[in-house]
């Protein structure tokens, strides 16, 4: 047997490469120092970059790829899985971005059902403050208390007392972690001091006895065909409900022989702002049996009829889906613009500052209000 070669025609050589791309691809592909590849694939009109992560358990390889509209979009996703994948080794030699140590924590708290999907959410509206700001970007093993001071400093001319303390606990949480991850020796979130808001304060309004008088006489005279959820502003009124926990409320709930509410559970959000039925309140005493006022006992008779074809016993609905509670802030609005009354920051408020100025100031009264209201 001899050998022979097998001629092969140069021009249906080309013809495949041309038709494969093959020396394009070979021309974008790109090594970012033996970290990974990237490369423009026309067929998805897009930015692939493919590299490897190692398992922090057992030290195996498992292969990734990301893609991004441009270059610069894949390979800001790519930083990030790394960073989230907690690669010591691309860490140490990249450093770790504040922004991403932060949504790395809340990542981990998530996956561990320490937090829940609205909190989640409003988290990540949060921490849009610390990305956008000149300390978000920096290395955390770069930032110094000084800086971390002068970023906070600078909040309090922008921000509340409230998103203030919502910045600062992510921040102080997010360095305590890393110092327990060892991506830090020092915590410089130790000599920091928590500034005070330097805005105007406002003042919390509430309903006087005049315009609960004139509100409660609307919604007790309304009908359910002029005003919807009428009852909902009712139980907040004399019941002390959140708004949340009266619209989650069951026809399973009423117990009409014992003229009792059951509050077992509020409706919250979800990681994309969707409204869903929570399985709990909001605290652990949110959790009470409520009498019914017998003048409110008819009120609720109706609400039962009106709503007994919901397939779900609910007692308030938007169709067939749940009522979003902040739709009830702007129907509040709208009632007592036409009533002329100031409207109250909300009935839930305005049913505790009438408690607190019913009682007298001892531990007794204390008790009793919160255990109403569900507070602590």
């Amino acid at each position: 047997m001899t050998n022979s070669k097998i001629s092969v025609d140069p021009e249906l050589i080309e013809a495949i490469k041309k038709e494969l791309n093959l020396d394009e691809l070979k021309k974008k592909a790109t090594h970012s120092n033996g970290e990974g590849q990237y490369y423009y694939d026309k067929r998805y009109k897009s930015w692939q970059y493919k590299f490897y992560v190692y398992d922090c358990i057992d030290g195996t390889r498992i292969r990734k790829c990301v893609s991004g509209k441009t270059k610069e979009e894949a390979l800001k996703k790519y930083k990030q899985l790394m960073f989230q994948s907690n690669d010591f080794k691309f860490i140490t030699k990249h450093g770790l971005p504040l922004i991403e140590l932060i949504r790395k924590h809340l990542q981990q708290r998530y996956e561990a059902n320490d937090i829940s999907p609205g909190y989640y959410r409003r988290t990540l509206d949060t921490i849009r403050i610390i990305e956008n700001s000149s300390i978000g970007k920096l290395n955390i093993q770069d930032i110094s208390y000084m800086q971390l001071q002068k970023f906070f400093n600078e909040l309090s001319h922008k921000y509340s007392d409230s998103s203030i303390k919502k910045v600062w606990e992510q921040v102080a949480q997010s360095f305590k972690f890393a110092v327990k991850s060892k991506f830090i020796q020092d915590n410089p979130m130790e000599d920091v001091i928590k500034p005070k808001s330097r805005l105007d304060k406002k003042e919390l309004s509430a309903l006087s006895l005049t315009e609960h008088k004139i509100l409660s006489q609307y919604l007790l005279k309304s009908k359910i065909s002029e005003e919807k959820y009428k009852n909902v502003f009712l139980l907040q009124l004399y019941l002390g409900l959140r708004v949340g926990e009266a619209l989650a409320l069951k026809s399973t709930d009423i117990n009409l022989d014992n003229d009792t509410i059951q509050i077992s559970r509020t409706l919250t959000t979800n990681e994309t702002g969707a409204v869903i039925m929570g399985k709990s309140t909001k605290t652990a005493t949110g959790k009470r049996l409520l009498p019914i006022p017998q003048f409110l006992k008819e009120h609720i008779i109706e609400q039962l009829e009106y709503s007994k074809n919901n397939k779900d016993n609910l007692l308030f609905t938007y169709g067939d889906k749940l009522v979003h509670p902040h739709s009830m802030n702007s129907q509040l609005k709208r009632m007592c613009k036409n009533l002329n009354i100031m409207r109250p920051r909300n009935l839930n408020t305005y049913f505790k500052t009438f408690l607190c100025n019913s009682f007298d100031r001892s531990w007794y009264a204390c008790c009793c209000i919160t255990k109403i209201n569900g507070t602590f």
